[in-house]
C-alpha cells in the first residue's frame, strides 16, 4: 500500500473510532472513505469523505472529527513528500 493512501485509511479510521456521534445503524462509519484522487511530481490531490445523506447534518453540529483528519492527513502527506 502506497504511503498516502495507508494516511488516507489511518484518516478514515481515526474518524470512525473518535466521532461524537452514536453510529446506531453503522451505515455512516461503513460510509467513511478515502482516496487518491492524483498523485503526480507536481499535485497530490485527496479525498476524505462521508456519503450517507445526513453526513453534513453530522459535521455541521461538530459531532464529527473528518474536518481535523483531513488537515492531519494533509500534513501528514505533505511532510512525507518533503520529507
Amino acid at each position: 500500500m502506497d504511503i498516502m493512501e495507508q494516511i488516507l485509511d489511518d484518516a478514515a479510521e481515526r474518524e470512525r473510532a473518535e466521532h461524537e456521534y452514536v453510529s446506531r445503524t453503522g451505515d455512516l462509519n461503513l460510509s467513511t472513505r478515502s482516496s487518491v484522487i492524483v498523485d503526480s511530481p507536481n499535485l497530490v490531490q485527496i479525498d476524505l469523505e462521508m456519503t450517507e445523506e445526513y453526513a453534513e447534518y453530522i459535521v455541521d453540529k461538530g459531532l464529527s472529527t473528518i474536518e481535523d483528519q483531513v488537515i492531519r492527513a494533509d500534513t501528514e502527506i505533505e511532510a512525507e513528500l518533503n520529507g
